[in-house]
């Protein structure tokens, strides 16, 4: 993620102001977009001095889907920077402006985050013109004003496109009382948006709950996904207006309370519910009419204390949840957590989990093995590991975690339905073979090329093929080239071969 100052606008508002573009090369877009095996066989050849063609010399689809490529924002980024933008294309020549201009997917994401009093007539023309090259296609906007009042002539231009709106984030919204001309609603009336599925909302820092503008969301059919930042945990509905059956992903963030009972209730068809930085006050468990929640299939929850967490899982004590098969905890910067905690917590809510990511400083790696021999995670399908506790020399995963997966005796092994391994972490191991019970399980010992299938010669079908094994450790004390059994080596260099196996060091350079 780029670390951008404040005062460095990028957006269709502020191009014509901004400075030069940065440093962008070919191996950018190739990046994203894999290297074209499907150029034209025709196409000349590349003389030696440049490593890539200029791509007006390609075919025309390919060059689009560079540009495209090359346009996308940052990921992870809820700032939406990008490292290029499509008007920097018109700096270069005017063929490259023209396919850029005439390229309507360029110009579906729409970010503003200044709107300038003394400039709002350009601002406007500006925004106008970005608008009509989209020609109709899908809209994602990002609604930033750093300013403490409504950009109406701003905001109306972009719900004349209302019919193309797909995403939009407002971050900081502005204060209703700070502009005295405006309505309480954010739009004059409510607004159909036939093809908008995500809405995020943020409150302004210095906004009360009692004068932020109202969004009206109501005419919004298509609506699946909610991102609350800074607003009451239990009735932010009643600033943003909309229709609550539709609601499938549900992202609360700060929220200054929580209510889960309340907020279950309130979205039957949920299935992702995500709750980050959680707030102080959670009620307890209470009597309820509410017992069941059928369509809830995934929670992730992520907070600096242990004890947030502690708090969810205890209010949710009584419900069953028939469908929840994934569980997120990212407990990062939390004091030494016993895992021994979480089977109690997950027992009662009656559910079967298929997948189990958890983020916290592994100090003691037994209590983890431990807690995979429990009943509530025995069906995992995907594990994913990783050690918040960076740099400490008494943290992280060594070889008896891995020994643990051993399979000599099928009817006792580990996570017999184990089919994705990922680990991020410190990697206490001091020679290449403590991935032999990984590699058993992926059956590339009776691996038959002729087929490319998996035999399951040696293991029964009562333990899964272990499809996928990524591990991000640096790599200190061995090599994979010294070590002396060949035969070893050679079925880990198919595993990556065949992408079944990845392994890099913290800075993303591969194990040698």
């Amino acid at each position: 993620m780029s670390d951008y100052p404040e005062d460095r606008i990028f957006s269709p508002l502020r191009h014509h102001t901004s400075s030069s573009p940065p440093s962008y090369s070919y191996n950018d877009a190739f990046t994203y977009l894999g290297y074209p095996n499907e150029i034209d066989a025709q196409t000349p050849e590349i003389d030696g001095g440049d490593p890539w063609p200029d791509p007006m010399d390609l075919p025309h689809e390919i060059t689009e889907k560079i540009f495209f490529y090359a346009c996308q924002r940052y990921p992870n980024d809820d700032k939406w920077y990008c490292p290029f933008y499509p008007l920097y294309f018109g700096r270069v020549c005017r063929a490259w402006r023209q396919l850029a201009w005439a390229t309507s997917s360029l110009w579906t994401t729409v970010v503003i985050r200044q709107v300038e009093v003394q400039s709002t007539e350009v601002q406007s023309q500006l925004l106008e013109e970005w608008l009509k090259r989209t020609q109709g296609r899908p809209l994602e906007i990002y609604f930033g004003t750093w300013v403490l009042y409504f950009p109406q002539r701003v905001l109306h231009l972009l719900v004349h496109y209302r019919e193309q709106w797909a995403a939009i984030k407002f971050v900081k919204i502005p204060h209703q009382t700070l502009n005295p001309n405006s309505s309480q609603n954010m739009f004059d009336t409510p607004v159909f948006f036939p093809q908008l599925t995500s809405v995020t909302v943020e409150r302004h820092r210095d906004a009360t709950s009692t004068n932020i503008a109202l969004l009206d969301f109501s005419q919004t059919p298509a609506l699946r996904d909610l991102s609350v930042i800074n607003l009451p945990g239990t009735n932010f509905h009643e600033y943003i207006i909309h229709q609550r059956g539709g609601i499938s992903r549900l992202s609360l963030t700060n929220n200054t309370y929580l209510d889960l009972i309340a907020i279950l209730k309130r979205y039957p068809q949920l299935e992702e519910l995500i709750l980050s930085s959680l707030p102080g006050r959670v009620p307890a468990m209470r009597r309820t009419d509410f017992h069941r929640h059928p369509r809830l299939m995934s929670i992730s929850i992520r907070s600096s204390l242990w004890q947030a967490i502690a708090r969810i899982f205890h209010s949710l004590s009584g419900l069953s949840f028939p469908a929840l098969n994934k569980l997120d905890l990212d407990v990062s910067n939390s004091d030494p957590v016993s895992m021994s905690q979480l089977p109690p917590f997950i027992q009662p809510l009656d559910c079967m989990l298929t997948s189990l990511s958890l983020t916290y400083p592994i100090r003691e790696e037994f209590t983890v093995i431990d807690l995979l021999f429990s009943s509530p995670f025995s069906a995992l399908r995907e594990l994913y590991l990783t050690d918040s506790s960076m740099g400490q020399s008494e943290s992280g995963l060594t070889a008896a975690f891995f020994e643990a997966l051993q399979v000599d005796d099928p009817e006792e092994a580990l996570l017999p339905r184990l089919e994705v391994f990922n680990y991020h972490g410190r990697l206490g191991v001091f020679a290449i073979d403590f991935l032999d019970p990984l590699i058993i399980r992926s059956r590339i010992r009776c691996f038959n090329e002729n087929t490319i299938t998996h035999s399951t010669v040696d293991l029964d079908d009562s333990i899964a093929v272990l499809r996928k094994i990524e591990i991000k450790a640096d790599q200190d004390e061995f090599t994979i080239a010294e070590y002396t059994d060949a035969l070893y080596v050679w079925e880990l260099i198919r595993l990556m071969e065949l992408r079944i196996l990845s392994l890099a060091n913290e800075d993303g350079s591969a194990w040698v």
